[in-house]
C-alpha cells in the first residue's frame, strides 16, 4: 500500500510541474507571437528627385502606407479611442547649401564650420518664436533636424501644429513636411511619433538605386 501511494504521490507531483511548465511557457509564446505580428515591416526604395536634386533612399514602413517620389501617406494608424490617423509627409530633395530653403522650412541654419544645426527664428513674430520648436533628429546615415509649428490664429482647441524635418547628406538634403501633424489640445490627434519613426529609419543610398 505505501508503494502505491508513493508511486501515486510521484505521478501527482509530475502532472503538477508539467501543468506549471505548460502554463509558463503559454505565458511567453503568446506576447511574442503578438509582437511578431505587429513588427512587419516594410523596406521600400524611392528616388525623391526636386528641382534637379536627387535624393535616393531607403525607409522601413511599419505603417504599410504609399510612398512616391514626392509624398508618403497612410490611414492605418488607431488612436487611443479608437479614432484612426492619417499621416501625410510631403517630400522634396534639395540642395545641402540652399540656405534660404532651410531658413523657411526649419526656421534653422547649418553650420558648417561647427558641422552642428542652429535654430534661427530671426524675422519671426514673439508670438511665432515662443510656438516654434526645434529638435535634433538622427537617421540611419545622416543628421539632420526638425521643427515644429503651433498656429497662433483661430479657436485655440481647433488650431493644428505644423511639422518639417530635413536630414542634411551632402550635397543634398532630403525634406518633409506635414501641415497639420497635431492638434495641440488634442493629444489623441499627435502623430509626430509615427512621423519620426519612419524619418529615424531613413538611409541614402550611395550608389545606383537596384530595383527587385
Amino acid at each position: 500500500m505505501k508503494t502505491n501511494r508513493k508511486r501515486s504521490g510521484s505521478v501527482l507531483r509530475r502532472i503538477q510541474f508539467l501543468a506549471a511548465w505548460l502554463s509558463v511557457i503559454s505565458t511567453v509564446t503568446i506576447p511574442i507571437a503578438a509582437v511578431s505580428a505587429e513588427s512587419v515591416v516594410e523596406l521600400k526604395k524611392i528616388v525623391i528627385n526636386t528641382d534637379g536634386n536627387v535624393c535616393p533612399i531607403t525607409i522601413k514602413d511599419p505603417y504599410h502606407g504609399r510612398l512616391t517620389a514626392t509624398r508618403y501617406v497612410t490611414n492605418s494608424l488607431y488612436k487611443p479611442g479608437s479614432h484612426q490617423g492619417e499621416l501625410f509627409l510631403q517630400l522634396s530633395c534639395i540642395s545641402s547649401d540652399d540656405t534660404e530653403q532651410i531658413k523657411h522650412m526649419l526656421s534653422a541654419r547649418y553650420d558648417e564650420r561647427r558641422q552642428q544645426w542652429k535654430r534661427d527664428v530671426d524675422g519671426l513674430l514673439p508670438v511665432e518664436q515662443r510656438t516654434t520648436h526645434n529638435f535634433p533628429v538622427r537617421a540611419v546615415n545622416s543628421e539632420g533636424f526638425a521643427v515644429t509649428y503651433d498656429a497662433i490664429n483661430g479657436d485655440p482647441k481647433m488650431r493644428s501644429r505644423a511639422f518639417a524635418f530635413c536630414l542634411r547628406h551632402p550635397p543634398v538634403m532630403l525634406c518633409g513636411s506635414s501641415t497639420q501633424i497635431a492638434r495641440p489640445y488634442y493629444k489623441e490627434s499627435d502623430l509626430l511619433p509615427f512621423a519620426l519613426t519612419l524619418v529615424r529609419s531613413i538611409s541614402f543610398i550611395d550608389g545606383p538605386l537596384k530595383t527587385n
